[in-house]
């Protein structure tokens, strides 16, 4: 379990780097095929994307790594500390993805309430106010602040035809709510409405291609494979954070947040939410066969809550009265 969070760490922070490296250049290394060079950019400024091609899913990358990126810098002194969350958490905002900033919104609260007890202490609460002073000094005074303003605040192209392909994706759920229209189908029923919602750019060139998905993990799955592929869907989310709460708050706040982006993009073909996924289902069970509790201390603390510890003679003791 340990690997896997270091695994996800480096990855989130090499993603963040490169994705920080392409809004300060202005340059794209790798975007996706289907979407126009012009909605790279928000306000003027780049959006990061990194080798993932995609802002949305490097936002989802990124969110799935941060309890990783956690683990790692858990040891680490406070200024390198400052400066990898710094640059993680920029890369995540110049993403400006409204859905992965929603999930991560959602994560946020759940481990906040979760660790009250700890985020109640005088120095803690200084960072937070610190914290959220910064990010009200980004939005009002940086080329940052505006931009991500009215990335929430207005209604464009891509919102309005992504709630028309919704609507016909739920609807199509109603109908066949049992079966589902079977797994790769639904794409074929939403071409021709795709077809017409394509935007224009100012050339009048079409600006995307036609976009079949209604980028709705649960719409997609429930019209796709029925009431019973949902359902288990759901079983699932619910699991990993049932066996996570309360061992690893950090990792069950992540999947919270994670299931909320899944209703504003298609997480299916995303690998390192599987990875995540089967991580903190697997997280109980790797616990309970642990030989030791080292293991498990050996994650970050904002991950793992801890029971009290029990001094050695304080043991021999209780032992010495059991017998």
């Amino acid at each position: 379990m340990v690997s896997i969070l270091w695994i996800l760490g480096i990855a989130g922070i090499f993603h963040a780097a490169i994705g920080f490296y392409e809004s300060i250049s202005h340059t794209s290394l790798i975007y996706t095929a289907w979407k126009d060079q012009t909605a790279a950019d928000v306000g003027g400024i780049r959006r990061a994307a990194s080798t993932i091609g995609d802002p949305n899913y490097l936002a989802v990358t990124l969110l799935c790594a941060a309890p990783g990126v956690a683990a790692i810098a858990r040891k680490w002194e406070l200024i390198p500390r400052l400066a990898v969350w710094t640059l993680y958490s920029s890369a995540f905002i110049l993403t400006f993805s409204r859905g992965a900033f929603l999930g991560a919104l959602i994560a946020a609260s759940l481990y906040m309430c979760r660790k009250y007890s700890k985020i109640m202490r005088p120095s803690r609460l200084v960072g937070i106010v610190l914290g959220f002073s910064a990010l009200a000094l980004v939005l009002a005074f940086s080329p940052v602040g505006q931009p991500l303003i009215d990335r929430f605040s207005g209604v464009d192209a891509s919102t309005r035809s992504r709630s028309v392909l919704q609507a016909a994706a739920l609807e199509l759920f109603q109908d066949n709510w049992l079966t589902g229209l079977g797994f790769g189908n639904l794409q074929s029923y939403l071409a021709p409405l795709a077809h017409a919602l394509v935007p224009l750019n100012a050339s009048g060139v079409s600006a995307f291609l036609p976009q079949t998905d209604p980028l709705n993990t649960y719409l997609l799955v429930g019209a796709e494979g029925g009431a019973v592929a949902l359902l288990l869907v759901l079983t699932a989310v619910f699991v990993a954070v049932a066996r996570t709460i309360r061992v690893a708050p950090g990792l069950a706040s992540t999947v919270v947040g994670l299931s909320a982006s899944a209703a504003t993009l298609d997480l299916l073909q995303s690998p390192v939410v599987w990875c995540l996924m089967v991580l903190t289902v697997h997280f109980w069970k790797g616990r309970q066969n642990s030989p030791t509790v080292g293991a498990s201390e050996s994650l970050d603390d904002s991950l793992v809550v801890r029971g009290p510890k029990v001094r050695q003679g304080s043991r021999h003791r209780i032992s010495e009265g059991r017998e």
